[in-house]
C-alpha cells in the first residue's frame, strides 16, 4: 500500500482524539457512532471509490485493571479498490498504534471477545459459497440492504473481506459495509442480532443454512450485471446506483422473463415484484398480463405504488390502443380488485381525480366519483368531473354517459335534488361536456319521476343553475308561485266570509263576563318572530324560548329540510307564500321539543 495517502486517528469513546492530527476533529462524530455500535468493522467507500474509510472499536484495559473502548480510523485517500489486503493491513495497523500510544499503557483485549482480534493479523481470503456472494451481488445492484446474522466478529471481517475482494468489478460506485452488535441501515449490514436476516453465518466455511426468499431472483440479476459489465461501466447514465439499479432489472426481466415471472408466482409474493419494479411501469403492465389471477387474490401492502401503477397502465393501454377502441381501457379484473383494495379515502380518491384528468372512466370509479361529492361534500371531486371533455367522435364519451347514468340511478329524488343544490352552491368556472352530462341525467331522473324539485331550489339556486346549464328553473319557480298565488286569492272571498260568519257567532254566543286565560299567550310557544307577514321581500328574526336547549333546528319553509343551525336565525323571504316554520330543540338529556308558526307572505306587486 505504499502508493496510498493514509492518515491514522484513535478517539476516546467520547469522541476526543489520542492519537494522530491533534487538530483534527473531522471524524470526531463517526468515532462516537462506531462506539456506540461496537464496530468490529467499519467500511465505507466514498467520493466516487477514491477515498476508503476503515474503522473499529475496540476494547482495552489500562494500568490498574480499569477497561475502556477505543475507535481506530483509517483514512485511504486515492483508493482505486486494487488493495485487496487493506483490511488485513488495516488491523495490522491497529495494534501497532495503540501499543504506540504514548499517554496510556493500553493492554489490547479484543474486539467483540478477548483475544479475537489476534486471529485478524492472519486474516486471508476464505472459500464463500458462490452463491452467497452472487446473492449479495444481485441485492446490491438492486440497490438494496443485504443484512446477515452473525456473532462470530472474525466471521463477520471475514464475510466484508471476501465479499470486498470478489465484488471488483462492482465498487464503482459508493458503498458502506459495516459488521456490529447492533443493526445498521447500510448495504451490508452484518450483526448478532439482525432483525430480519436474509440469512445466518456463524461458521468459517459459509454456507447459508436456507436459501433467502427470492433468491433466485437476485441470482439472476447478478448474472446480468456480469454479463453487462463492460457495457454498464462504459455507459455514463449508469454511474449512480438508482440508475444502474433500474437498468439492471429491467434487462432481467427482458432476458430472462419466464423466470422472473416464476420466482413471483404466488399472490404473496406480488408485492415483492411490484415493489422491485413500482418504476418501470411497462415490466408491471407485462406482469398484469402474466399474472392477473394472482394480482386479483394478492393482498396490498404499498397503497400508492398500487395507485401510481393503475395510472400508468391505464395510460399506456389508451395509447397504445388509440384510436383502434374505446378511450378508455376496458374494465380488467385485476385492476378492479386493485382498486377496491385500496383502503386510504385520500389515495382512492387521487386515483378518481387522476384518471378524470386523463379521461379514464370505469363504472366503479364514476360511481366513487359521484358518492365522494354526494356524502363528502366534495368540491374538488366535482370540479373534476365538470372539467371532463370530450373530442369529436371521442367513443369515451358514451362510456361516460352510461357510468354516470348508471351511478345516479341509485339515488332517491331528494338525494338528487341536493345534489342539484350543491351543484349550484358549488361550481366555479363553466362546466364542460362532463357536468353538463352529469346535470342533465339529474334532470332527467327528476323529471321521470315526476318530482317537484323546483320548489326546493333557492331563487339564487335556480339562476345559478340556469347560468350555467341553460336551463329555466327560475321561471319555473316564478310561474309555480304565480299558480299558488292565484289559487290563494281564488278561494280569499270563501275564506273571509267563512271567517266573518265565524266571528259573528262567537261574538253571538259569547258570554257577558268571559273568563280569564281565553287566550294563548304567545310566551308559551317554543319560538316566536318579530313578524308573521308583510310582503316581499319579507325579513323576519326568529327567537328561540326554550331553556337549556343545546341544538336547533329550523325549517323556514316548510319543506322538511333543516336551514339553519344557529338559536336565533334571520331570513329573507324572496317568494310570495304561506310558510310553515318549525323549530326543533334538543338538550342535554336528549329531549326534543318541536313547535310551528305560520308566516305569510305577500307579493309586492299585488298589495300595490
Amino acid at each position: 500500500m505504499q502508493n496510498l495517502v493514509s492518515n491514522f486517528f484513535i478517539y476516546n469513546s467520547t469522541g476526543r482524539i489520542i492519537s494522530g492530527d491533534q487538530d483534527s476533529n473531522e471524524y470526531s462524530n463517526l468515532a462516537k457512532q462506531i462506539d456506540a455500535k461496537r464496530n468490529a468493522l467499519y467500511f465505507e467507500l466514498m467520493e466516487n471509490n477514491t477515498v476508503l474509510i476503515l474503522g473499529c472499536s475496540v476494547r482495552v484495559e489500562q494500568v490498574g485493571g480499569r477497561e475502556e473502548r477505543i475507535v481506530c480510523i483509517g483514512i485511504y485517500s486515492d483508493f482505486r479498490c486494487h488493495e485487496y489486503k487493506v483490511i488485513k493491513e488495516f488491523y495490522e495497523r491497529v495494534t501497532v498504534e495503540i501499543k504506540d500510544i504514548q499517554k496510556f499503557e493500553y493492554r489490547l483485549i479484543g474486539l467483540w471477545e478477548e483475544n479475537d482480534l489476534e486471529n485478524f493479523g492472519n486474516l486471508q481470503e476464505i472459500d464463500i459459497n458462490e452463491k452467497i456472494t452472487e446473492y449479495i451481488y444481485g441485492k446490491l445492484v438492486a440497490n438494496e440492504k443485504v443484512s446477515i446474522k452473525s456473532k462470530n466478529s472474525l466471521v463477520a471481517v471475514l464475510i466484508i473481506n471476501s465479499i470486498f475482494q470478489k465484488l471488483q468489478g462492482f465498487l464503482e460506485y459508493d458503498f458502506k459495509f459495516t459488521t456490529s452488535q447492533y443493526p445498521y441501515e447500510t448495504d451490508i449490514s452484518i450483526c448478532p442480532i439482525e432483525p430480519n436476516p436474509d440469512f445466518e453465518l456463524d461458521e468459517p466455511d459459509l454456507n447459508w443454512k436456507e436459501s433467502p426468499v427470492y433468491s433466485d431472483y437476485y441470482l439472476i440479476l447478478s448474472e446480468v450485471f456480469q454479463e453487462r459489465s463492460t457495457e454498464i461501466i462504459n455507459n455514463i447514465q449508469l454511474k449512480n446506483r438508482d440508475s444502474l439499479s433500474f437498468y439492471a432489472k429491467n434487462s432481467a426481466f427482458k432476458l430472462y422473463r419466464t423466470e422472473v415471472l416464476n420466482v413471483f408466482s404466488t399472490s404473496q409474493s406480488m408485492n415483492k415484484l411490484f415493489d422491485l419494479y413500482k418504476r418501470d411501469k411497462d415490466v408491471l403492465k407485462e406482469s398484469f398480463k402474466e399474472r392477473s389471477d394472482q394480482i386479483q387474490s394478492m393482498t396490498i401492502e404499498d397503497e400508492l405504488t398500487v395507485v401510481d401503477i393503475i395510472i400508468e397502465i391505464c395510460c399506456q393501454q389508451i395509447v397504445s390502443n388509440y384510436p383502434f377502441s374505446d378511450h378508455s381501457p376496458s374494465e380488467d379484473a385485476s385492476l378492479k380488485s386493485l382498486f377496491f383494495k385500496i383502503k386510504s379515502k385520500k389515495l382512492k380518491k387521487k386515483l378518481d381525480i387522476r384518471l378524470l384528468d386523463n379521461n379514464i372512466f370505469f363504472s366503479y370509479t364514476i360511481k366513487d366519483v359521484i358518492s365522494g361529492i354526494y356524502s363528502n361534500k366534495d368540491t374538488e371531486l366535482l370540479h373534476n368531473l365538470c372539467r371532463v371533455e370530450f373530442k369529436a367522435n371521442d367513443r369515451g364519451k358514451e362510456k361516460f354517459k352510461e357510468f354516470v347514468n348508471s351511478a345516479l340511478s341509485t339515488y332517491q329524488d331528494t338525494q338528487l335534488t341536493q345534489l342539484l343544490k350543491f351543484i349550484s352552491n358549488s361550481i366555479e368556472p363553466p362546466p364542460s361536456k362532463g357536468g353538463q352530462i352529469f346535470h342533465d341525467f339529474i334532470k332527467t331522473l327528476l323529471y321521470t319521476h315526476a318530482s317537484d324539485f323546483t320548489s326546493k331550489l333557492s331563487t339564487k339556486e335556480a339562476k345559478s343553475l340556469d347560468s350555467y346549464f341553460g336551463t329555466n328553473y327560475s321561471a319555473q319557480k316564478i310561474n309555480k308561485i304565480t299558480n299558488k298565488g292565484k289559487r290563494i286569492l281564488t278561494f280569499v272571498p270563501y275564506i273571509l266570509f267563512f271567517c266573518l260568519f265565524i266571528a259573528t257567532l262567537v261574538f253571538l254566543l259569547m258570554p257577558d263576563n268571559p273568563s280569564d286565560g281565553g287566550l294563548l299567550d304567545s310566551a308559551n310557544k317554543s319560538f316566536t318572530v318579530n313578524t308573521t307577514s308583510g310582503t316581499t321581500p319579507l325579513t323576519v328574526q326568529f327567537f328561540d324560548n326554550t331553556t337549556n336547549a343545546t341544538e336547533w333546528k329550523w325549517d323556514i319553509d316548510g319543506d322538511g329540510i333543516t336551514e339553519y343551525f344557529e338559536k336565533y336565525p334571520v331570513h329573507t323571504y324572496y317568494e310570495s307564500g304561506i310558510y310553515n316554520v318549525s323549530l326543533t330543540t334538543l338538550d342535554d338529556n336528549n329531549m326534543s321539543l318541536s313547535d310551528t308558526v305560520t308566516v305569510i307572505v305577500k307579493d309586492k306587486t299585488y298589495t300595490e
